[in-house]
């Protein structure tokens, strides 16, 4: 459902320093990063994706995939 593992992780982050950059708390981030929370709000996408540097639409697992140069 979500790409927020996989997205952070290419960019050497954990679920701590993931929870820390995008200033939320453990169970929030925690919740999407394990695909457990089903319908999270989109504050909270919005708030992860900002993390991450990455447009919400690519924390979900259809996004299109960039290609590698």
């Amino acid at each position: 459902m979500f790409r927020i593992k996989e997205l952070a992780t290419e960019q050497g982050l954990n679920i701590t320093q993931l929870t820390n950059k995008a200033q939320m708390s453990y169970p929030q981030v925690h919740g999407v990063w394990s695909n457990r929370e089903q319908n999270p709000k989109i504050a909270t996408l919005a708030q992860i994706a900002e993390a991450l540097n990455v447009p919400i639409w690519a924390l979900f697992t259809d996004a299109p995939r960039p290609k590698k140069k």
